[in-house]
């Protein structure tokens, strides 16, 4: 995604003060079009953190350090990530990108509505057939004499349409 400045750190320290952990883990961090993803180095957890970048209530950038620069993440479920990146430049691209992927300006920003799969236009039409809707109705007893089955929306282009018979 083009918000995204710097797709990967490593050499981050996490503390997730919802896990109640009191020591920060090291480790990677990935930023993805979706989610937030901190993977840590130690070969026997290898434990992944993965928060969604709709559930982000804030982002926070502290003050520099010697350690290097910090950003908090806190979420609309009230977990709180402390996020340590070594470099202030990787920090400032991490934050820069994490408050755009938080917040987007349009709703055509909303992942859901910017995805463009790599699938020509006819496999997308065919997908929408894999299933017999009319012999998955019947098996259900539908239409029957409250229901009545009708080709309005054949081509998927109007919303869900109900139609009660009496």
């Amino acid at each position: 995604m083009e918000h995204i400045r710097t797709p990967k750190v490593e050499n981050v320290r996490l503390l997730d003060r919802s896990s109640g952990q009191r020591k920060a883990s090291i480790g990677t961090l990935y930023l993805s079009a979706t989610h937030t993803i901190f993977v840590e180095n130690n070969p026997e957890t290898r434990k992944e953190s993965w928060v969604l970048h709709s559930m982000v209530s804030s982002v926070e950038r502290t003050p520099t350090i010697p350690a290097g620069s910090q950003v908090i993440l806190r979420c609309k479920d009230f977990r709180v990530f402390q996020i340590l990146v070594p470099q202030e430049r990787d920090c400032l691209d991490v934050h820069t990108s994490l408050v755009r992927l938080s917040r987007p300006e349009k709703y055509s920003e909303l992942y859901c509505l910017s995805f463009n799969p790599n699938v020509n236009k006819e496999e997308r039409q065919e997908s929408w057939s894999f299933m017999d809707l009319t012999a998955d109705y019947k098996r259900m007893g539908l239409p029957n004499n409250l229901w009545v089955s009708t080709a309005a929306n054949s081509e998927y282009r109007v919303g869900v349409i109900v139609r009660l018979t009496r």
